[in-house]
């Protein structure tokens, strides 16, 4: 696999306070022999497994699109760093992702445990599903496999994350994009921060307070009160 997909991680530098716990999930549940890429402002994830790219810029696309030229492979697993795994993933489980964008010609496939509301799905079979063409949330971030060239096409430069969530997905509505999502029967990641805010007490079936006691993970309260400072 190491051949086909890389892993970015998108950071900033106020959000370097989950890196260690990140990086130790990371390391614990992701089977897979990856180059993988942490991107940040100025700040760097001192980790042999990853390459930490900066960008000295207060632009999230721009620091996206820096990163995307350190990606070699055709697929790149994008997930940001407040999603915590907590279960394996597996060589076979990317693979059989991979596999399904190489044979339907596919630019997306999300992995997540829940379809919210706000897309519109077809279902095509057991836990798959693709976005309509006029689905909201087509560049939704969630944990997911992108080509890689597609990616880099539908990102501007002055995007922020929820700029591209919104208008890159207007930007691209109306046609077949070939995107999917692969409903699982329970997560494979905690979304530790929500809305910049807050920590959710349980996703999925995982309560946080069991999660972070069974991980040994950081209490991050007092972190995520001074992002609102």
């Amino acid at each position: 696999m190491k051949d086909n997909i890389s892993v970015l991680v998108s950071s900033c530098d106020k959000y370097s306070f989950l890196w260690n716990d990140f990086q130790k999930l990371f390391n614990k549940y992701w089977k897979l022999n990856t180059h993988n890429i942490l991107v940040s402002e100025t700040k760097k994830l001192n980790a042999d497994n990853f390459t930490s790219v900066t960008c000295d810029s207060d632009l999230w696309g721009t620091r996206i699109l820096n990163a995307l030229d350190n990606v070699e492979t055709k697929y790149v697993f994008f997930i940001l760093e407040d999603y915590f795994f907590h279960s394996e993933i597996t060589n076979e489980q990317i693979s059989w992702h991979t596999d399904y964008l190489d044979e339907v010609s596919g630019n997306k496939i999300l992995i997540a445990e829940s379809s919210p509301r706000a897309y519109s799905l077809q279902h095509i079979g057991d836990s798959l599903y693709k976005f309509s063409d006029n689905s909201d949330y087509l560049t939704s971030l969630q944990p997911g496999i992108w080509r890689t060239d597609w990616l880099r096409s539908i990102i501007d430069k002055n995007y922020d994350p929820w700029q591209f969530e919104v208008q890159g997905t207007n930007s691209i509505k109306g046609k077949d994009n070939r995107v999917y999502i692969n409903i699982q029967p329970s997560p494979i990641y905690y979304n530790v921060i929500r809305k910049q805010n807050y920590i959710p007490e349980v996703w999925g079936q995982l309560k946080w307070n069991d999660f972070k006691v069974k991980e040994d993970l950081l209490d991050l309260e007092s972190y995520i009160e001074s992002l609102q400072r």
